[in-house]
């Protein structure tokens, strides 16, 4: 019962550090693609560069309360998070040549998203045994 409980808190810090970080990645975002009429994938990519060390600090030190080592563990991160950026980044490509409007498809990507960088992290990165040097 305990395990469960756990990782249910684990489960609920990490979606309240993903709104956290995908809320502020949607204000960055629309502020250059709305207000300052950049194109969608600059604005895109802008808005999630600025918020990576956010995202990393959250997930390591509070989500995951990891123990990994910070260099090894945002190395780690950085790729994960890229992984996740590409897979944003392919249904805002495709839904764009799909004539969806780019203001829904940024939303749907980051859904998709989290449950893959949640596994990455919660399985791979921030695991006792991500380290095999400790």
């Amino acid at each position: 019962m305990g395990v469960r409980r756990d990782e249910t808190q684990t489960v609920l810090r990490y979606l309240a550090a993903g709104v956290l970080g995908n809320g502020l990645v949607l204000v960055v975002y629309y502020a250059l693609s709305l207000g300052l009429e950049w194109p969608p994938h600059p604005a895109f990519m802008t808005a999630n560069a600025c918020i990576l060390p956010i995202s990393f600090l959250l997930s390591r030190n509070w989500s995951f309360r990891s123990q990994v080592p910070l260099g090894r563990a945002f190395l780690q991160f950085c790729t994960g998070y890229s992984a996740s950026f590409l897979l944003q980044s392919t249904t805002l490509y495709v839904g764009l040549q799909l004539s969806i409007p780019h203001v829904i498809l940024v939303p749907v990507g980051q859904v998709i998203a989290v449950v893959f960088f949640y596994s990455l992290q919660r399985f791979v990165f921030f695991t006792p045994c991500a380290d095999p040097i400790q």
